[in-house]
């Protein structure tokens, strides 16, 4: 079991760290994870940032119909919850 939770947001406009899109941040690892998107066709793809150990994405890599079917694989690939809050509660990066 992962370390941390897996924090979630949606941003519909730039805020101080967070630009639009899906993004979800890793509290254990204390940096972005994933990040998720919805094609012309209506399919939802995710980009994994990084991998736990012993971890790959499939080959080829998952769509999706939603973005609770991305939360979920993004929950169960880093074995974290995940849990969604505003961009405005995302954390801040170590600069």
């Amino acid at each position: 079991m992962s370390v941390g939770e897996i924090l979630y947001c949606h941003a519909t406009r730039q805020t101080r760290w967070v630009g639009p899109g899906h993004w979800f941040f890793h509290t254990g690892q204390y940096a972005q994870c994933a990040a998720a998107w919805k094609d012309r066709h209506g399919k939802w793809h995710v980009q994994i940032d990084w991998a736990p150990s012993g971890k790959q994405l499939p080959d080829p890599p998952p769509t999706f119909g939603s973005i609770e079917e991305v939360t979920h694989f993004v929950s169960k690939f880093f074995e974290s919850e995940v849990r969604k809050v505003k961009p405005t509660e995302f954390p801040e990066p170590d600069l």
